[in-house]
C-alpha cells in the first residue's frame, strides 16, 4: 500500500478531503499563542512543587522554550518548577516572567495531532499521538541533588526537592 497512490505522485481524492476537514476544524476549534487564545491553564501547588498546565486544542504556538512548537490538534504540557524559588513564589509569578526566569524541573508534553518542533535540541515532526517527558539536566560542576515524583494521574501528589538554591537561579 502506497501512501501516494501508485507511482504517480497524485493524493488520493478521499485523503485531500481529510486532510481539509482536519484543517477547517482546526481553525474552527481556535487558535492559541502562549497562553493566550483558546486554551486553558492551570496552576497546581504540590509538595515541593508548582505544576503549571496548559492545555490547547486547534492550531497552537509555543514560542517560550527553547525549542519553538506549531501543533495542529491537542496540546497538552505540565511544567514542574520549585514551589520557591531565590525567595520568590513561582506561584505568583505570571507565566511570561516564570518560563523567562526559570527552566521547568520537569516537562511532560502530550501531543494529538501534527506537531512541528525546531531547536537546538530537537527538530521533529509529529504526526498521531506523541508522548514525551524532559528533566533538566543537573550541573556536574555545582554539588546538590534532587528528588522528583511526578504522578500524572494525581498532579497535586507531586514531589519536589531541591538541596541547593542553585537549581533556582534565574536564566
Amino acid at each position: 500500500m502506497t501512501v501516494f497512490g501508485r507511482l504517480t505522485g497524485r493524493v488520493p481524492e478521499g485523503s485531500a478531503r481529510n486532510g481539509a476537514a482536519i484543517a477547517i476544524a482546526a481553525l474552527i476549534a481556535g487558535c492559541s499563542i502562549n497562553e493566550s487564545g483558546v486554551v486553558t491553564s492551570e496552576r497546581i501547588e504540590a509538595d515541593g512543587a508548582m505544576l503549571y498546565r496548559l492545555k490547547a486544542g486547534g492550531i497552537h504556538l509555543d514560542t517560550r522554550d527553547k525549542q519553538p512548537s506549531l501543533t495542529i490538534g491537542v496540546y497538552d504540557v505540565t511544567h514542574i518548577f520549585p514551589l520557591d524559588c531565590g525567595g520568590s513564589r513561582t506561584t505568583e509569578m505570571k507565566p511570561s516572567k516564570l518560563f523567562g526566569a526559570f527552566d521547568p524541573q520537569l516537562s511532560a508534553s502530550r501531543i494529538a495531532g501534527l506537531q512541528l518542533k525546531s531547536g537546538p535540541g530537537e527538530t521533529s515532526v509529529t504526526l498521531g499521538l506523541r508522548e514525551h517527558m524532559n528533566l533538566i539536566s543537573l550541573d556536574r560542576t555545582r554539588d546538590y541533588h534532587r528528588i522528583l515524583a511526578y504522578r500524572p494521574d494525581n498532579p497535586a501528589g507531586t514531589f519536589l526537592r531541591i538541596n541547593n538554591d542553585y537549581a533556582c537561579t534565574i536564566n
